[in-house]
């Protein structure tokens, strides 16, 4: 054999290691993260009202509800236990006020769910209802707003099980509140910041839901975040608390799997106008920058709650759940962001609208829940009785609507897809069921 021969083969021989060694260092390239788009700013945004941050707000009375003030607190992660069965719970909200929503997260409980509003403890207006199963991890009723005092949620189980942050929205926005707190963060009151209360708003959420769209109603409502599927190690939200806030105490009520939940803080956040004129910020300061409070939930429990050991301040606060493996979704339907030290929230008006109008005994209401079990709500109702009266055709499929009859309302109910459902509770449902309505006592 030629030496021409040989260098040929050695070359040859070379080729395969060197493509090896190609594909080894490439895979050790480091990964470039997109930096992030802030979500659209939003104006004014709701909040709760079934919280006794707010005055005059408090529990009337309950049955059979265990922790029932566990309902007024804005701590995401205190639970209220319900049993098998009939309970109820009766909240003034200090004033009369807009009321458009009602929602909660769920532990293992499944039932029917009623809404039912008052200006005196006496004469009642069914608000709307709703169906829920174990499998429906955050729950909500949304209707027609309606000017109520009285707020009465029942419940008829057929297991029982846990409610967590419960929430009553309406017609309040941050807008209509002078929040205050004091240099140190300690004494006075404890408030969750990340409700709304003090103007904080959500402005990161990665990974982001595919339409800008999500996106908006994220930054309206702020109340739960459904992250897609995704092979990132963190699903993160990043608040805008408005000023800077003395903060001691953090949780959130998520999907019921191991994660590790890390806190982040910053007086001014590294982010950069991108050539959109849109700011933009880089995930790459996590890793120069030390979480202030971290904790893991190994059992999977669906909540976790840290306290720091002194008040750290902050505007800015960035929270990431990091899962023990990469799930299918991950959801976070609670979030505490609190500090102490706070006076009693000043009402100073001029926010309201984010809702529609409504007061009242209004006979067409919209009644619905995220699941898609939803009911033609009824108007002009009087106190007493259990407001679960059910039309014989069934419950109407895939997010239709089944009317109730309550004795001076007719009409019908239609259902669609999102399980919101408009109607006048008495008369046929659209939405893969047709019944004859059978009233209730």
């Amino acid at each position: 054999m030629s030496d021409q021969d040989n260098h040929h083969d050695s070359i040859n021989n070379m080729k395969p290691s060197s493509a090896v060694l190609f594909f080894v260092a490439f895979a050790y390239l480091p990964v470039v993260q997109a930096a992030w788009q802030q979500a659209p700013k939003v104006d004014k945004r709701p909040v709760e009202i079934a919280t006794k941050v707010i005055t005059g707000a408090k529990l009337v009375s309950s049955k059979n509800v265990g922790q029932a003030d566990s309902l007024l607190s804005d701590d995401p992660t205190l639970a209220s236990t319900l049993p098998t069965g009939a309970s109820e719970a009766t909240i003034n909200t200090g004033t009369p006020r807009l009321v458009e929503n009602v929602m909660f997260t769920n532990d293992n409980s499944e039932g029917k769910l009623a809404a039912s509003g008052s200006s005196d403890l006496k004469n009642w207006t069914l608000l709307g209802q709703a169906v829920f199963t174990p499998a429906d991890r955050y729950v909500g009723l949304s209707f027609a707003g309606s000017q109520v005092k009285y707020v009465r949620v029942q419940f008829e189980l057929s297991k029982g099980g846990t409610i967590r942050n419960f929430q009553l929205i309406g017609g309040d926005t941050d807008k209509d509140y002078k929040v205050e707190q004091n240099a140190s963060g300690t004494g006075g009151m404890k408030m969750n910041l990340a409700n709304g209360m003090g103007g904080s708003r959500v402005i990161y959420v990665h990974p982001s839901p595919a339409k800008d769209s999500d996106v908006t109603e994220i930054g309206r409502a702020q109340s739960k975040f459904d992250f897609p599927e995704s092979d990132e190690k963190y699903r993160t939200i990043i608040y805008d608390l408005g000023t800077p806030r003395m903060l001691s105490e953090f949780g959130s009520v998520h999907s019921p799997r191991p994660v590790r939940f890390e806190v982040f803080t910053f007086d001014q956040l590294p982010e950069k106008e991108d050539w959109r004129g849109r700011m933009s910020f880089d995930p790459k300061a996590f890793d120069s920058t030390k979480p202030v409070a971290s904790k893991e939930d190994p059992q999977g429990l669906g909540y976790i709650k840290i306290r720091t050991q002194k008040p750290v301040r902050a505007r800015y606060v960035a929270l990431r759940w990091e899962p023990d493996f990469n799930p299918p979704a991950f959801s976070v339907g609670g979030v505490e962001v609190a500090g102490e030290g706070f006076s009693p929230p000043q009402y100073v008006g001029g926010g309201g609208g984010n809702s529609g109008g409504g007061n009242q005994g209004q006979n067409n209401q919209q009644g619905g829940d995220q699941t898609g079990g939803a009911y033609g709500a009824q108007g002009g109702g009087s106190g007493g009785g259990s407001p679960f009266g059910y039309g014989t055709g069934g419950y109407a499929g895939g997010g239709g609507s089944l009317p109730t009859d309550s004795g001076n309302t007719t009409g019908n109910a239609n259902g669609n897809t999102t399980g919101n459902a408009n109607g006048n509770a008495n008369g046929n449902a659209n939405g893969n069921a047709n019944g004859t309505p059978s009233g209730s006592p």
